[in-house]
């Protein structure tokens, strides 16, 4: 994972020191130098609050072109990062729709494995999907547990919590709506949790 160029270069055009992405991103100078100078592979996490800090998506960091019209992206060709600490992947499904604002990715979690997520942007919606497993999702001071098939659309602009329950891996579809960013709100939208009504097939 070659992040390190696109999150020099990205601070460089916003003209920020690293002690100043540091205090807007929370990530401490010292992790911020040794990413841009390759010492360090950052985590999903840490790389996303990067990315807030450079008001940019993850996808931007990593550099995603957009793929030409009907090529599709076949399993063993997709861009996937690999979270160190909770052994969580991050596969990118669309690329096409990366310089679009809208990020769509498939979360595989282990069970038991946590992320925590900064708030995004104001504006920013997102949406949730469960393809296997259970999962926990907290968005500020709200809590939705979401079995296979469930689903649940929310503002982005408060911290988040993804927890993978029981036994088996969870699965999941994240979409990241960006297009919106500086409406202001938040909160898990009333009744958009609504459960498929299948339960009991394969995802």
């Amino acid at each position: 994972m070659e992040v390190a160029p696109q999150i020099a270069a990205r601070r460089q055009v916003l003209n920020l020191t690293l002690s100043q992405l540091s205090e807007r991103s929370g990530v401490s100078k010292g992790m911020l130098s040794d990413v841009e100078c390759g010492k360090k592979n950052p985590t999903i996490r840490i790389l996303h609050q990067i990315a807030l800090g450079l008001e940019c998506t993850i996808s931007d960091l990593l550099g995603v072109e957009p793929s030409p019209q009907l090529e599709p992206i076949r399993r063993a060709e997709r861009r996937v990062m690999i979270d160190a600490g909770s052994g969580s992947e991050r596969h990118l499904l669309s690329p096409q729709l990366v310089r679009r604002g809208i990020e769509l990715v498939m979360y595989k979690m282990p069970a038991g494995a946590r992320i925590d997520w900064r708030a995004d942007m104001p504006g920013s919606m997102q949406h949730v999907t469960v393809l296997e497993g259970a999962l926990r999702l907290v968005v500020g001071p709200e809590e939705a547990l979401l079995q296979r098939g469930d689903s649940v659309t929310f503002l982005g602009d408060k911290p988040q919590v993804y927890e993978a329950l029981h036994e088996s891996d969870c699965r999941f579809i994240l979409l990241v709506d960006s297009t919106q960013v500086g409406r202001v709100g938040g909160g898990i939208a009333p009744g958009a949790m609504a459960p498929s009504g299948d339960q009991s097939g394969g995802a």
